[in-house]
């Protein structure tokens, strides 16, 4: 064990506190701020740096009145210690390889126990308050994770060796004298899908009193299976030549469904408390607050929001080209509850998309197909004019007019119907009369000179002679019957 390392450490932020004592006061309010701010997230800041030192395996083990959490990542060394000792001087590098860059995150654990032992190869040392007060020989409150001390005596080496021999762990973070119910409580809280975006850590295991459960990450192509115990659930990932920039869509039997509220959130790497928008996951290089719960929408965050935008709206377009390998894309945005989640993102995201798919110059004729319509009347409508959803992308994608509602897209109206007819083309008999009983409901109290005249020559109706306009239309029984039978049922 390499004493000197946490000897000279020790002496470094003793002598600091000596010399500023109300600073160093100051720094355990500050502590406890943050471990308070961090509520609920302790194990997921935990989980977030083994993944920072390329850990496959994870596991946070719980006995009466300790815990025991390991990783198999890389060992500590001088430069670790002395970040995990300061607040704000983390050696990680935003953008770089690792997800986390403040380096406060591990102050969280202030909430979990009373000491805090880590063991990493040769690296050994504690961190404990009484032991800090009596080397600095104070009775006032004191951070817990600012000044390292060596270990006299392990406590639970047994448990600690079977667990290293069982898993392969080489960090151990062993947490004495548990607050129960804060370790009970973020036990509950963690989700399984809270490592979707994590770089290196694949197993998981969480055992609870000797209740056990084990989460296992597998990729394959862009879907990521995570299984906890005999459950599994697949999320679709989706990346555009960006390694943090992701999007992720929950899938069942290969078709993107709604994921649950509680998943439905923006991660940076870990997730957020900030709904996605919609019920799906985003992942980008967001800013945060110090908790890590809340986006600061700064020009970082903003760019990421931008990518994660921009690749659904590329998504959008691969659909209306005949792409079939997202059937059930929309879901996620259509059925989503504004009355449960914040809307500010969700119409910061509306309003980002829509920007985006009017920048496609055919895009910007595109019509929606009324109800009132068959597809077949509809695509002849749009047909070198408009811009239209093809039947069997409707078909596949049934909610994608109601999602096209979302970014204000319109439908074809009734005077752009009445000029397709004005050009003559091939529509049937039904939508003729539908247009008709339309044109009827909407002008029968208004059937103005102007009206009429814009009217009387297009050929709308339908006779034994074949379709006629008003001119050559001599009395209502020339009508067919089952024009006359669609008028009455439309007109009612």
């Amino acid at each position: 064990m390499d004493d000197n390392i946490i000897l000279s450490l020790q002496n470094e932020f003793r002598n600091e506190a000596t010399n500023a004592p109300m600073l160093f006061k100051d720094l355990a309010k500050v502590e406890q701020y943050i471990a308070e701010s961090y509520k609920t997230r302790s194990f997921i800041e935990l989980i977030q740096n083994a993944d920072d030192a390329n850990s496959n395996k994870f596991g946070i083990h719980i006995y009466d009145k300790f815990v025991i959490v390991g990783n198999d990542g890389r060992d500590f060394n001088y430069d670790d210690v002395k970040a995990i000792c300061r607040s704000g001087s983390s050696n990680k590098v935003r953008g770089g390889d690792t997800i986390g860059y403040r380096g406060i995150g591990f102050k969280s654990v202030v909430n979990l126990a009373e000491r805090v032992f880590i063991l990493s190869n040769d690296i050994n040392f504690m961190y404990d308050k009484k032991l800090t007060q009596k080397i600095l020989n104070i009775d006032d409150d004191v951070p817990l994770i600012r000044i390292p001390h060596l270990i006299e005596s392990i406590p639970n080496m047994d448990k600690i060796k079977g667990l290293k021999e069982k898993y392969g762990y080489k960090t151990i973070f062993l947490f004495d004298n548990i607050k129960e119910n804060v370790v009970e409580e973020e036990l509950q809280q963690f989700d399984k899908s809270s490592v979707l975006f994590l770089n290196s850590v694949h197993k998981i295991y969480l055992e609870n009193y000797g209740k056990k459960r084990e989460i296992t990450k597998q990729y394959s192509n862009n879907i990521c299976k995570i299984s906890e115990n005999s459950n599994t659930e697949e999320w679709m990932i989706i990346s555009y030549n960006n390694k943090y920039d992701k999007l992720a869509f929950k899938i069942e039997n290969n078709m993107i469904i709604s994921a649950n509220v509680d998943e439905s959130v923006i991660h940076s790497f870990t997730p957020t408390t900030e709904s996605s928008g919609g019920y799906f996951k985003m992942n980008g290089n967001f800013s945060t607050d110090p908790s890590r719960k809340n986006i600061d929408f700064d020009d970082i965050s903003e760019k990421s929001f931008y990518n994660c935008c921009q690749m659904i709206t590329n998504i959008i377009m691969e659909i209306l080209n005949g792409n079939n390998n997202y059937i059930g894309f929309f879901k996620p945005f259509t059925e989503f509850n504004n009355a449960i989640s914040s809307n500010k993102i969700r119409s910061k995201l509306i309003k980002q998309v829509s920007f985006n798919l009017k920048q496609n110059k055919e895009f910007e004729t595109l019509r929606l197909k009324p109800e009132m319509i068959s597809i077949e009347d509809y695509n002849e409508m749009c047909k070198d004019r408009f811009f239209s959803i093809k039947e069997e992308t409707q078909k596949n994608y049934p909610e994608i007019n109601v999602f096209f509602e979302l970014l204000d897209i319109k439908y074809l109206t009734l005077e752009e119907m009445i000029e397709c007819i004005r050009n003559e083309l091939t529509l049937s008999e039904v939508c003729l009369a539908t247009i008709l009983a339309k044109i009827i409901k909407k002008y029968r109290y208004d059937f103005s000179s102007q009206i009429l005249e814009k009217l009387k020559n297009i050929k709308i109706f339908i006779t034994k002679d074949g379709q006629v306009d008003s001119k050559k239309l001599i009395k209502y029984s020339d009508l067919s019957e089952k024009y006359k039978q669609i008028l009455i049922d439309n007109c009612d």
